[in-house]
């Protein structure tokens, strides 16, 4: 599977180049830079002034910029059309304007989630210890001795489909058809002896959709220069944050990435791909599907 998915990115790589023009890895060309980076600014600004709104707020901030700048965004989608040589209908079209302005409001918030000042850093690599593609397996739960780190997240769970593809029906008989090769590699701990961040770092994240995924992939390696999916939480008082990265309760192919904010009690397992942009919660949304379980020894 790592072949084929690192083909498909030399391949989707050399079609942006080829059509488009890429500047540079991370450096939008001067055309796509004009169409977007109004919309960039103004987001950044509004975020800058308001940093502590709700989900819904940010759902409604998403619906004024794809009003305000649609013939930009127009603009963008059928450039992406062309270059990677799939169609989307009208309705799709919108929605995928839509899906890329959510998810870059979420990349900002993201990138703004506060730093605390001479915190230590780990990374692991996680170790695969399971897989299970039928969703009927249990498993033994063991753990190291607990290092500094105050609250140690040992277990990553991601549905069976994202790490090694394939077709099918969630838990809540959506569709999906999905490339995979969106492993959990690495996580990064920001601690203190009372706080952590984690930061974990997947190669990709995969649309149930494949023609919305393939446009958004192209959209994603075009404007931030990479596909990996990075996505942080804290945890701190003996409770998790999932701060816009919460699943909502939704299934692994729900349309749209998930970005709901909530709090729940530290464990030591968490399930990052309950909705396929890596939405998650402690608790498993998809308990028919299979699994695969990543180990960090803190």
């Amino acid at each position: 599977m790592r072949k084929a998915f690192i083909a498909e990115i030399i391949l989707l790589a050399t079609i942006l180049v080829v059509g488009i023009g890429i500047a540079g890895a991370g450096k939008p060309n001067s055309h796509f830079k004009a169409l977007f980076e109004p919309l960039d600014a103004e987001a950044r600004a509004y975020l800058a002034a308001e940093p502590y709104l709700s989900a819904e707020d940010y759902d409604a901030l998403a619906v004024y910029l794809v009003k305000t700048y649609n013939r930009n965004l127009t603009l963008i989608v059928q450039e992406l059309e062309h270059t990677t040589g799939q169609s989307l209908s009208k309705e799709a079209r919108e929605s995928l304007k839509y899906l890329i302005v959510r998810e870059h409001i979420h990349r900002i918030l993201q990138e703004n989630i506060p730093e605390v000042e001479n915190a230590t850093i780990l990374e692991i690599e996680p170790l695969l210890t399971e897989v299970c593609s039928d969703g009927s397996n249990t498993y033994n739960i063991f753990y190291t001795p607990m290092t500094s780190i105050p609250y140690p997240i040992y277990y990553w769970v991601q549905v069976y489909p994202d790490v090694y593809g394939g077709s099918g029906y969630d838990d809540a008989g959506k569709y999906y058809n999905v490339n995979g090769d969106n492993d959990l590699y690495k996580v990064r701990a920001e601690y203190t002896s009372t706080w952590v961040k984690y930061t974990l770092y997947f190669y990709d994240e995969d649309h149930p959709d494949p023609t919305t995924d393939a446009l958004y992939d192209a959209w994603r390696l075009l404007w931030y220069g990479r596909i990996e999916d990075i996505e942080s939480f804290t945890v701190e008082n003996n409770t998790i944050n999932f701060n816009g990265i919460w699943d909502n309760n939704m299934t692994y192919a729900e349309w749209w990435g998930q970005h709901g904010n909530k709090t729940r009690s530290y464990t030591t397992t968490v399930y990052v791909s309950n909705v396929w942009n890596h939405a998650m919660d402690r608790y498993d949304k998809n308990p028919s599907m299979g699994k695969v379980w990543w180990y960090t020894a803190w």
